[in-house]
């Protein structure tokens, strides 16, 4: 991030009621020495979201009646006016950090989503997506680049996309082992017609458990996660090739040519003859699905 420059910008654009715009009330970055300390519990500013970075040195978190150390790397996140404190404890001799204060309206459903996988606190590198944003946030800020509700809008929702991003990739390297097989396993051999039970084989576990370890662990079905990747390939052959569709479906696993036809529309919105045509339908080289 090279050398920081510190200070405080402070935003007050007039809300928009007809749209759905974040409000972005702070940016800073600051290096703190001595006598520094907030109270959750007295603070009339709000209401208000917070998060605040660590670059480095460190401080203290107080919440719920736990103390934890923010040190490099890491940021909190808490709602104000709430029952919290954070200070610069009298043994550390510096807290340098990014921070970013905003309007909670439009906000809580992305807000309560990162806080509730991640709790108040949350590691990522200086180098992270989150921060780049968070960083280059501040330099727009310092440069007086945001000059209206719509540039600090699309700021605050560029935040809390990385957050929210942050948290599914974290999830998905704390996947347990048998689901992390099951997808290896899934990803080599899709365009063969196995079978769910097949897939659980190959993790190692039963069926049944199999499927409830999968769907609370990612959200999906296995079947449903196996169907994703059949209708991605398919997607792609309709695009490239001249086959007919019955050679497509056995290349991506279907039973036939008539079970992928229904498959492929209750996917994609269209059978897959329209969408190699794209006449009355985009027709992409590539479907993504999340």
């Amino acid at each position: 991030m090279g050398t920081l420059e510190f200070g405080t910008y402070g935003f007050r654009f007039a809300e928009k009621e007809q749209l759905p715009l974040l409000g972005l009330y702070a940016l800073g970055c600051d290096r703190v020495t001595a006598d520094y300390e907030w109270d959750g519990r007295k603070r009339v500013d709000g209401p208000l979201y917070l998060l605040q970075y660590t670059v480095s040195g460190w401080g203290e978190l107080i919440i719920d009646g736990q103390t934890r150390k923010i040190g490099p790397g890491e940021a909190f996140l808490v709602d104000i006016p709430g029952d919290h404190r954070y200070a610069l404890p009298k043994d550390s001799e510096e807290w340098t950090f990014y921070f970013i204060l905003f309007r909670q309206k439009h906000a809580e459903a992305l807000w309560s989503s990162v806080v509730t996988q991640f709790g108040p606190v949350i590691r990522f590198e200086k180098d992270s997506p989150a921060m780049r944003v968070l960083s280059a946030a501040f330099a727009d800020a310092a440069a007086g680049r945001i000059t209206d509700v719509f540039a600090a809008s699309s700021l605050v929702y560029r935040l809390l996309m990385e957050l929210a991003r942050h948290e599914r990739t974290r999830a998905r390297h704390a996947w347990p082992a048998p689901v992390q097989q099951a997808i290896a396993y899934m990803q080599a051999s899709f365009n063969a017609p196995i079978s769910i039970a097949q897939v659980a084989e190959a993790a190692g576990v039963s069926k049944y458990h199999f499927i409830r370890l999968f769907s609370r662990e990612t959200g999906d079905t296995p079947l449903d996660y196996l169907t994703r990747l059949r209708i991605q390939r398919a997607a792609e052959l309709l695009q490239s090739t001249d086959w007919v569709l019955e050679r497509i479906a056995g290349e991506c696993g279907f039973a036939s040519g008539s079970y992928f036809s229904k498959v492929f529309r209750q996917w994609v919105g269209c059978t897959p003859g329209e969408y190699r045509l794209g006449r009355d339908v985009l027709a992409a080289r590539q479907l993504t699905f999340d």
